[in-house]
């Protein structure tokens, strides 16, 4: 069995600290340096926060708009999931945001507002105006699943938006879905799996599984290129899996990270930087991933 080497992981605390946000130095000394003090990565979050409660200032790497976003707050809620004492503060206000921000009409949310082409961003986050959305948009359940889910799991922060309803008007889209072109809106609706009582939870599952075996690809020899891999799929893959470990642990630089395998397509010289920061966040989630399958020494 393949696994990281301390020194490899001390090799990935030096690069995040040197290089990367001090919300991935937070996060990665909380993780795996034994910091067990949450306050660190909260106090980070807070700097992404805006006065409207939702989350912006680039929190997602792959687009700069600094005002508040669904998408960039669903990486806020990813985020607190990690640590074992969330601020009930931060994600009121991000509730509150949530339920500001719902389009009655799409019964749901869009991912960003029309603002994101101000700044620079990569080419699937560019709002198109004539459609009114960016093509991530074409998902429905990405990102609203997973706000749904999020939701339920703070559902006491809830004030004017009918949970029980949209919980399941989100099941029932899903258990209809016939086609699955987005992996990612596979991912949000494993997402909201996570954070559904059991009944519900289990509606959900067929059509996971199904999209999982349409979707994954298991060709290693494609991994290193933007194709959705076993792990993302990780309790619904029915192979793959220790494959999959095995190609994280050999794949990892020798400067102890992974780089994105994407590119934006435009803005390179602000790609740059932010391949950086990508670089921090992909390899706290990779090791994350290493470190649930004990496949750390």
């Amino acid at each position: 069995m393949k696994t990281i080497t301390k020194n490899q992981i001390i090799k990935a605390g030096e690069y995040i600290k040197k290089n990367c946000r001090p919300l991935e130095k937070a996060r990665f000394g909380y993780l795996f340096e034994g910091n067990n003090i949450p306050g660190a990565i909260v106090e980070e979050l807070k700097k992404f926060q805006n006065p409207d409660g939702g989350f912006g200032h680039s929190l997602e790497s792959d687009f700069l708009l600094p005002d508040s976003s669904p998408m960039a707050t669903t990486i806020a809620f990813q985020f607190l999931e990690e640590i074992s004492d969330p601020n009930d503060e931060v994600i009121e206000k991000a509730v509150k945001y949530l339920e500001k921000c719902f389009v009655k009409d799409r019964q749901g949310w869009f991912t960003v507002p029309k603002q994101v082409n101000n700044y620079p961003h990569a080419v699937w986050w560019h709002w198109d105006g004539v459609k009114k959305q960016t093509v991530i948009d074409d998902s429905w359940g990405n990102p609203t699943a997973e706000i749904i889910g999020y939701l339920n799991k703070y559902k006491k922060f809830i004030t004017t938006l009918d949970l029980d309803v949209l919980t399941e008007n989100t099941i029932s889209y899903w258990e209809n879905r016939r086609e699955f072109p987005s992996e990612h809106e596979v991912y949000c609706f494993i997402r909201l799996y996570n954070h559904l009582p059991l009944d519900k939870a289990k509606r959900l599952e067929k059509k996971i599984k199904e999209a999982t075996e349409k979707l994954v690809c298991l060709d290693y020899k494609k991994w290193n290129t933007y194709v959705p891999q076993p792990l993302q799929f990780e309790n619904f893959a029915k192979s793959g899996i220790e494959k999959n470990l095995d190609y994280l642990v050999t794949t990892i630089g020798e400067n102890g990270v992974w780089s994105p395998n994407w590119i934006w397509h435009q803005y390179e010289d602000v790609w740059l930087e932010q391949k950086i920061k990508w670089e921090g966040v992909l390899t706290i989630h990779n090791l994350g991933i290493l470190k649930r399958h004990n496949r750390i020494e």
